[in-house]
């Protein structure tokens, strides 16, 4: 029993990380791949069975990894992101809530057969919008602004609500002739609100002081907030019914939005523990799905979806943005972008269970319910998302914008020849001089300090999808590769080469490092000695009768290549891998005068 224990863990973990892995290479989202599993493993194999391995630990241990994932959801959230439009985040959590619990219960009850009690169960489950879908849905999609901002907020604040709503109703529904009074609802309500917030608020503020005055060291940081949520969920559980929820959620918030210490490796450690969080819960949660009641539902239930998707939530969203200021594409976008996860399914788990336990008539048909409409929401929005974001011009069809960190001479002329092949440039300086030659340039350029958060948060990168950085210090082009790999992925970051560095002499460690632009020998230095004061930049496009070979051939003691622009629009850095030019492609290099 213990060898078949060991195996079933490590499974989890090596095939999550593999679903995860296959679902980033495929772009589709993972959560497909890791309900597939648990189905495949649990239901299909029989190699899995949640019940038996953790027995009665497994609802309680569902429990706290969704809360630690609310946590990680609120520490992405700030206030700031809210500017103009805190009004219809607030309709979209009032409104919009209230329209989607009746919808999904009216569609529900018509669709499937559902009785009303149980429908309105369901109806407050699928009020929650899965953050941990819509997070790299939109990150996959490349959108920004405040439709991005507004999605976040959404997904991440409506999950304690739903599963407060749930509560609520679950509570009715278990009452039954005995009934509760609406004040009794509208108590624990009020109480789960208060009581969550409170000790939400007070662990963030003692987590700052330890932090603030230095009671325990950097090492222990990420730890002990892990202990901090893990209590604070337990205690909120214990005083009222999803307090728990609702006190990590804002113990995340209030973390994110204070100025008094950097969380910045609480949130680094935390999004690595929350993939492996969400890989588990779905593997497992998927484990303990009955693919014949789901399958059961038939016609009805992909009428249900479709119900779903096309009327519940547009719905929703036109009533909860009427007369604001959204456009009306972010509108349509609002209400194209709902797909449910794993804080739905794992609800659904919990509270079908207890009524199933209580001897509710086809209580089991929650769960079904909400599978089916995490398995549909999911591949619509994922698969037709991006194409909806494209179709009402919120993003960039092909993003292959550059970001150049550094202006100077020989960086401006080759921006401004890639700028003049169509593709979108963008630089960053600090040197006033700089700017005002790469605005005579007509070149876009943003004057001030590329670390500075107000600055990131005012630069628009849908459009961008590399940085480069160009500035003669080492140590700043490390710095700033670190911090905007978050956005363009540690794939997608290039600086310049330090040069020949050994021993006590390197500047910068090789993990906090991006990619190396151009060869090692190309320093900025031996760059600005040779093309800087009096280079040129030329662009020039490969045949089958002139190949790469012949332009080496006939300007390689006189040019640098640096970018290749692909006959397929693609721009792509030289470096010591590559790339491979072909015919079609146009080749932009520095030239000696």
């Amino acid at each position: 029993m213990g060898e078949q224990t060991l195996l079933c863990l490590a499974g989890i973990i090596v095939f999550g990380a593999l679903a995860q892995w296959l679902a980033w290479l495929l772009r589709i989202p993972a959560i497909l791949f890791l309900l597939g599993t648990g189905l495949a493993a649990g239901p299909g194999l029989g190699l899995l069975n949640p019940d038996e391995l953790f027995g009665q630990l497994l609802l309680p241990a569902i429990s706290l990894g969704v809360a630690v994932i609310l946590f990680e959801g609120g520490l992405s959230l700030q206030f700031r992101e809210l500017r103009g439009v805190r009004g219809v985040l607030i309709r979209l959590l009032s409104i919009g809530v209230v329209l989607t619990m009746v919808g999904v219960a009216v569609s529900v009850h018509y669709a499937i057969g559902l009785d009303w009690p149980l429908a309105f169960a369901l109806g407050a489950i699928l009020t929650v919008t899965g953050p941990t879908v819509v997070g790299p849905l939109l990150r996959d999609i490349r959108l920004s602004g405040r439709v991005n901002s507004l999605l976040r907020w959404e997904g991440i604040v409506i999950d304690p609500l739903g599963a407060l709503l749930a509560a609520m109703v679950v509570l009715v529904i278990r009452s039954g002739s005995r009934g509760v009074s609406v004040f009794h609802v509208l108590g624990d309500l009020a109480g789960t609100l208060l009581v969550g917030g409170a000790i939400g608020l007070v662990a963030a503020a003692l987590l700052v002081m330890v932090m603030r005055r230095y009671w325990a060291p950097d090492r222990l940081h990420s730890p002990l907030t892990l202990a901090v949520v893990v209590g604070v969920y337990a205690l909120g559980s214990q005083m009222f019914a999803e307090a728990g929820l609702v006190a990590v959620t804002v113990l995340g918030v209030a973390l994110a939005n204070q100025s008094l210490v950097q969380i910045k490796h609480i949130i680094e450690f935390k999004e690595t523990l929350v993939v492996i969080l969400l890989s588990g819960l779905f593997i497992i949660l998927g484990a303990r799905i009955h693919p014949e009641e789901v399958v059961n539902l038939g016609v009805s239930g992909l009428l249900f979806v479709a119900l779903l998707v096309l009327v519940v939530r547009p719905v929703a969203i036109a009533a909860s943005t009427i007369g604001t200021e959204l456009t009306f594409r972010e509108r349509a976008f609002l209400a194209g972008m709902a797909p449910r996860g794993v804080v739905a399914v794992a609800i659904a788990s919990v509270f079908a269970s207890e009524l199933v336990a209580a001897e509710i008539p086809n209580a089991h048909q929650l769960l079904s319910a909400t599978v089916l409409s995490v398995i549909g929401t999911v591949l619509v929005y994922g698969l037709l998302g991006g194409r909806w974001a494209r179709l009402l011009k919120l993003v960039d069809p092909n993003p292959q914008g550059i970001l150049f960190v550094g202006a100077s001479q020989w960086v401006r002329r080759l921006a401004k020849a890639i700028s003049d092949t169509g593709v979108v440039v963008t630089l960053i300086d600090t040197d006033r001089q700089n700017v005002s030659a790469a605005r005579m340039l007509g070149l876009t350029i943003v004057h001030g300090s590329a670390l500075s958060e107000h600055l990131i948060e005012e630069l628009d990168i849908s459009r961008l999808k590399r940085l480069v950085a160009t500035t003669p210090n080492v140590e700043l082009n490390a710095l700033v590769c670190q911090r905007y790999s978050e956005f363009f992925g540690r794939g997608e970051v290039y600086h310049l080469s330090a040069g020949p560095e050994s021993g006590r002499h390197i500047t910068v460690a090789p993990e906090q490092r991006g990619r190396e632009l151009l060869t090692p020998e190309w320093t900025y230095s031996a760059i600005a000695h040779r093309y800087g004061e009096n280079g040129e930049v030329r662009a020039t496009k490969l045949t089958s009768e002139f190949t790469f070979g012949d332009w080496v051939a006939m300007n390689g003691e006189v040019a640098l290549p640096v970018f290749l622009l692909k006959k397929d629009s693609s721009l792509i850095p030289f470096t010591e891998l590559g790339p491979k030019p072909s015919a079609g492609d146009t080749i932009i290099a520095l030239y000696t005068a």
